[in-house]
């Protein structure tokens, strides 16, 4: 659940010569990314930012846009508390020009984008209707910063649909396109009827104008297909008029953040710092063989 926040709190190995100054934690789970941003609460170096569903009990139940860090940390936590139905196009009208800005002003020295996969259409819990198209261009759109970027897995309650989403997206990363069309072979039957790397959306959310034909981050979007259909009746309830709002109370937070910091993490230690804990007995040659580590010794 913390894996995020212990991955950004580790210590960094930059070259010398570029060491990083902050780190910028993108969640385009469907949950809220609780446990990072409190890990980082009140810290200007770790910026997060979570794009999430919010209402209506859902888990976690945190992440209000009024959310937005605490003491050194404050305006350091954007989150964007979505509603239920959001499409491509309607979630890349709010993550672009969020995240132009968030990197403008905060200039992080890495990126780590975690990507959960109960955000697409069909996810058992999730209850967006995001293609893997627009998934991955949010994931892409991160990478053209050129900053190091570290990509993490995240939820995911469709197996098919989450094997597609992060295939396709480990492929567009590396600049490796895979074939649309899904290679036979024992699991073929997962994904049929259409057997597609692509993860669609529902059809009537295409006719809505809510998901569109083409994703604003992406030129490119797939035919829908019956077998991955997402929950009846799920209609995009984020109107223009809502995201239009939120889009405009995130990019203030943004401009109320201070100077990007200029000292870079992983510094010389403070004077009063406590030594740090010494490695357990079994951490320097426990036979392979033992069951159980030999004992501490009193």
């Amino acid at each position: 659940m913390r894996e995020g926040a212990v991955r950004a709190r580790a210590r960094p190995t930059p070259t010398p010569s570029s060491p990083p100054r902050s780190v910028l934690y993108v969640d385009i789970d469907i949950h809220h990314g609780d446990g990072v941003e409190e890990a980082f609460l009140t810290s200007n170096r770790v910026l997060t930012a979570s794009f999430h569903k919010f209402g209506g009990g859902f888990f976690p139940g945190t992440g209000s846009v009024h959310n937005v860090g605490s003491g050194e940390g404050s305006h350091y936590a954007l989150n964007a508390p979505l509603r239920d139905g959001i499409t491509d196009d309607a979630y890349a009208s709010l993550f672009v020009p969020v995240m132009d800005a968030a990197v403008a002003k905060f200039d992080p020295g890495a990126i780590v984008v975690q990507c959960g996969a109960d955000s697409l259409a069909g996810d058992r819990l999730g209850r967006f209707n995001l293609s893997s198209t627009g998934h991955a261009a949010a994931v892409t759109h991160m990478a053209r910063y050129g900053r190091p970027t570290l990509v993490l897995g995240g939820g995911g309650y469709k197996i098919s649909n989450v094997a597609r989403c992060w295939a396709g997206e480990t492929g567009a990363l590396l600049g490796a396109p895979m074939a649309e069309q899904l290679p036979a072979n024992e699991y073929t039957d997962f994904y049929g009827p259409d057997y597609q790397l692509a993860v669609p959306v529902r059809e009537r959310e295409r006719r809505d104008g809510g998901g569109g034909g083409r994703c604003a981050l992406d030129s490119h979007s797939s035919p829908p297909s019956p077998s991955l259909q997402s929950k009846p009746g799920l209609d995009n309830a984020n109107s223009p008029d809502y995201l239009a709002t939120l889009r405009t109370t995130l990019l203030k937070h943004v401009a109320a953040m201070g100077s990007a910091p200029s000292v870079a993490i992983g510094g010389e230690r403070p004077p009063d710092a406590p030594e740090p804990e010494a490695a357990p007995l079994w951490d320097k040659g426990a036979d392979a063989g033992d069951d159980e580590p030999p004992a501490r010794p009193e």
